[in-house]
């Protein structure tokens, strides 16, 4: 029976505190549970890109090291010129320098202006 009277005294005595005033930030509390959520996936990522700088690292020396050194390494490419190159446009860089070496800033060719003629003028609209 005392328990009885002990549980009783007890609820009385909770009902008669008040609680106090408890101000919670709403943003905070998102904020933080926000942070908690993400946490074990930005672990995950960490490790993954941890294991992946190791795994490369490891393949690059691993392909450095010499593995036969009694053989000697063949060349990985061989170029063959087949045929002669072709004439060169006028209007390319090594020429038009070839140009401006012999006759100087007259040897230029006139510019291009497409869709007009030398005289005319050209308007913004043209381009468009």
């Amino acid at each position: 029976m005392s328990d009885e009277t002990d549980e009783m005294r007890f609820e009385r005595l909770l009902k008669s505190v008040p609680p106090t005033a408890v101000r919670i930030d709403p943003a905070a509390a998102a904020f933080v549970a926000g942070q908690r959520s993400t946490r074990g996936q930005v672990r995950i990522w960490q490790s993954v890109a941890a294991a992946m700088l190791f795994v490369g690292v490891g393949g690059v020396l691993l392909s450095n090291t010499d593995r036969n050194p009694g053989i000697a390494p063949s060349p990985a490419l061989t170029v063959v010129q087949n045929s002669a190159p072709g004439p060169i446009c006028a209007q390319s860089l090594i020429m038009l320098q070839h140009s401006v070496r012999e006759k100087g800033i007259d040897g230029l060719p006139a510019a291009y202006v497409p869709g007009g003629s030398a005289g005319q003028s050209v308007r913004t609209s043209d381009s468009l």
